[in-house]
């Protein structure tokens, strides 16, 4: 599966394709902007899984989503969306 996705930005169409590979099983490719894209990814997926995404220049990077990491993540997604609102 394919997504586009602009800088500094979660895409809402984005979301859509996470929940698609999510559900299919199937990798996501960005076109963009990628680097956000890991918050939805803990977000959509079940616990007990993994997200595995790619850092330029750096490697690979696997998060075990588990409760704790997604309330984490759930507040990091709060303060971009308080930012963008004070804009």
């Amino acid at each position: 599966l394919k997504a586009k996705n602009e800088k500094g930005k979660i895409e809402k169409n984005v979301w859509e394709k996470i929940k698609k590979a999510i559900k299919e099983n199937k990798n996501l490719f960005i076109e963009g902007e990628e680097d956000l894209m890991a918050i939805p990814a803990v977000l959509l997926s079940p616990k007990n899984s993994v997200v595995i995404y790619g850092l330029f220049n750096k490697g690979v990077c696997a998060i075990e989503v588990s409760k704790k990491i997604k309330k984490r993540f759930r507040n990091l997604l709060k303060k971009f969306l308080t930012q963008n609102h004070k804009k």
